[in-house]
């Protein structure tokens, strides 16, 4: 039976066990232990399981987060205190302006970009902001790529001059918006 069946009759499903099992079945199928785990978080959204893991593991998770960038934050401080600069500075001569290209509009290396609510100019960018960055993008792209599949299936199945309101209920459009995660 799968785990979504046991959900929809009721039946309290060990998330810890279900997420051991979707980790272990990707492993063995030759997956990385991160596609594997990102395998997992696709499951549980699809088993509806987000809200039980997160009562399980929410806690955890969090600190970790929180102790990892702990961990990271003091590295960089300390690297740099031993190099006799403040923590947070660039690495000397790290950040070049060239002011020829700052006096043009289309300079890439000067553009200015919000990450993690500073404005920070692109050349001065270090990987954790670049991640970030490619982090909220693609998250924006899966979003529009949703919506984008909910308004092309509207316009296949709509009648020619027809308004949704007339061919579609609010319950309908709901279950599709549902349906595919729009």
């Amino acid at each position: 039976m799968a785990i979504a069946e046991l959900v929809r009759i009721g039946s309290d499903v060990d998330v810890n066990e279900a997420i051991c099992e979707w980790v272990g079945e990707r492993i063995e199928a030759g997956d990385s232990k991160h596609d594997a785990g990102v395998y997992a978080l696709a499951r549980l959204r699809e088993e509806g399981l987000v809200e039980a893991a997160l009562d399980r593991w929410g806690a955890f998770w969090v600190s970790e987060v929180w102790a990892h960038n702990r961990v990271a934050n003091y590295r960089s401080s300390m690297w740099a205190l031993k190099r006799g600069r403040k923590p947070g500075s660039p690495e000397p001569g790290g950040r070049r302006i060239d002011l020829e290209l700052l006096s043009e509009e289309s300079s890439i290396l000067e553009t200015l970009w919000l990450v993690d609510s500073e404005w920070v100019r692109f050349g001065d960018m270090v990987k954790h902001q670049l991640r970030t960055l490619a982090d909220k993008y693609l998250q924006s792209v899966e979003n529009a790529q949703r919506k984008a599949e909910f308004f092309d299936k509207l316009a296949t199945q709509i009648p020619k001059d027809k308004f949704v309101r007339v061919v579609y209920s609010e319950e309908q459009l709901r279950a599709m918006i549902v349906e595919l995660g729009a």
